[in-house]
């Protein structure tokens, strides 16, 4: 499956918008928040998340041969300062990533039982829908066993139905960052609704 280059610099400044609002979101009670940077108008950033946050942090940690040198020095800044302050906001970030896990898995869930009516058709929402399933990755790494059990539970019947719906595929992002997500710790991202 081809699909369009990821645009590297994009997720940085995402990450970075995100960082910038880090403070505010976790003292706030939201999970989702539109970024204080909103990126261009053509193609606006997406509502902030921890999830999405820690899930380009991660890709692009992974992916230091495709940064300049300019861009790793930006990513360590965003790091740098995202660490401290998840640090020092814990006991929120903790909340924050339990929230976020559940809603997504809903999410998750609700895509794969409707995709399950009709694989084919759902084929080319998949590579979109699925970038959940990777921050939800991320935010288990974050939050260990804090997150709840019926989260949990949730998310392995979800896989599960994918299981049912799918078979092995190529790689659905762009190939330039398929190293940074190895298909044994990111299965979903090597499948194809059937």
């Amino acid at each position: 499956m081809s699909s369009l280059p990821r645009d590297l610099d994009r997720d940085l400044a995402i990450a970075e918008s995100s960082t910038s609002d880090l403070k505010d979101y976790l003292l706030s009670d939201q999970v989702f928040w539109s970024l204080s940077t909103p990126g261009p108008s053509r193609q606006p950033f997406p509502k902030g998340t921890l999830g999405g946050l820690l899930f380009r942090l991660g890709m692009l940690e992974s992916l230091p041969n495709l940064l300049t040198p300019d861009q790793w020095e930006r990513w360590e800044a965003a790091r740098t300062t995202s660490d401290e302050l998840l640090r020092h906001w814990a006991v929120q970030a903790e909340d924050k990533a339990m929230r976020e896990a559940s809603s997504r898995t809903r999410t998750w869930k609700r895509f794969l039982d409707e995709a399950s009516q009709d694989p084919p058709r759902f084929q080319s929402e998949y590579a979109y829908q699925v970038e959940g399933r990777v921050c939800i990755a991320s935010l288990m790494a974050f939050a260990g066993r804090a997150i709840e059990t019926s989260t949990r539970d949730m998310l392995t019947a979800a896989d599960n139905r994918l299981l049912q719906i799918s078979t092995a595929g190529d790689f659905v992002w762009d190939e330039a960052i398929q190293p940074a997500f190895p298909e044994d710790r990111y299965p979903w991202l090597y499948a194809r609704l059937r």
